[in-house]
């Protein structure tokens, strides 16, 4: 009977089907050469990013069929929105798209993100996993090779073992504790247990999803609503702002009234940065940071030992803190009435 050599194409895409059915914490089976072992690996490494490929097609053909209702209804910036996701997700390169207030593109990103978390977690696991397996079978390889003499060959087992070694050190220095996060609302609880407004204003209603704050009648005078709780010299702050009014904002690294602290709010310009001590505004900056009055926008704030990194949907900037600086609470504010609501607000701190 004839047989005709298999592409190697072909070949690899059988070894990762065959690595799919491996029970999972199954141990590599005995092989007589580096080469056939190292073939092993390889198709098992890429059977480990199976599910991630499969839950970013499902996403994809979910995202597709969204653009098609929107398409259909003649809504062309939710149209170029979607758009923008699924180019994202086709590499996963460059700036992320906001969805803003899309409620059906949030909904989905939110049930694909949790799935992918749950999914990187698994795969990582399988990948320490594999590499501890592999190394271990390695190592068995070079010491029989070296019994049967075989020593060029165990001396390639003894490379993999070692190159195995410390992809695995690498694997686990890389990791970090995840960070804590906390809503900055809580459901059974008064926003007034959160929030104070040590200037003008007025604070509104608060849950877990949204904040309000409505500044001073007279305009000209400042008015804040800051978190009660002190953070660490160290935290990231994530939300969606919309803005109205006069010069509404955010306050950074606020610590007393008497003390100085920072706020950015938009003007022609772009965005201003002032640094205010007992009341007094004692610094200046300007950022090219535009901002979009009455629309929901993302915005961050991550404060560290030198400043603070402030970002404002696709736009960002850092701007160092002096040293009189210290305080770490976090706010919104207005000059005169202006309106601010946020929602979807969390704190993360290492």
């Amino acid at each position: 009977m004839l047989r005709l050599p298999l592409p190697t194409t072909l070949l690899r895409g059988l070894a990762v089907a065959a690595a799919l059915l491996v029970p999972s914490g199954s141990a590599p089976a005995a092989e007589a050469d580096p080469e056939s072992l190292q073939f092993k690996l390889s198709a098992e490494r890429q059977a480990i990013d199976v599910p991630l490929d499969e839950l970013r097609a499902q996403y994809t053909k979910a995202l597709e069929r969204l653009r098609d209702e929107v398409t259909q209804a003649g809504d062309l910036a939710r149209r170029l929105q979607i758009d923008r996701e699924i180019a994202y997700h086709s590499d996963e390169r460059g700036e992320r798209p906001e969805p803003g207030d899309f409620a059906p593109l949030a909904k989905l990103r939110t049930i694909y993100e949790k799935r992918r978390a749950e999914l990187l977690a698994q795969a990582e696991s399988r990948r320490e996993k594999l590499l501890v397996d592999y190394r271990a079978a390695f190592d068995a390889l070079q010491k029989s090779l070296t019994v049967e003499n075989r020593i060029e060959e165990a001396v390639e087992a003894r490379k993999v073992a070692t190159s195995l070694e410390a992809e695995l050190e690498r694997l686990r220095a890389g990791r970090k504790p995840p960070p804590k996060e906390s809503t900055l609302f809580k459901e059974d609880a008064p926003a007034e247990l959160a929030w104070e407004t040590p200037f003008a204003g007025t604070l509104g209603a608060a849950s877990s999803t949204e904040l309000e704050f409505t500044g001073a009648t007279k305009p000209d005078t400042f008015g804040a609503a800051v978190v009660k709780n002190r953070l660490p010299k160290q935290f990231t702050v994530r939300g969606q702002i919309q803005i109205s009014g006069y010069f509404p904002g955010i306050v950074i690294a606020y610590e007393a009234d008497d003390k100085p602290f920072a706020m950015v709010y938009p003007v022609k310009a772009g965005t201003q940065v002032e640094i205010w001590h007992a009341q007094k505004r004692v610094q200046t900056e300007v950022l090219d940071i535009q901002w979009k009055f009455a629309a929901w926008e993302s915005f961050e704030v991550v404060r560290d030992d030198t400043g603070w990194t402030f970002k404002l949907g696709s736009q960002k900037a850092s701007v160092p803190l002096p040293d009189s600086v210290r305080g770490s609470r976090f706010g919104f504010l207005t000059f005169g009435p202006g309106l601010v609501k946020a929602r979807r607000l969390s704190v993360s701190t290492e």
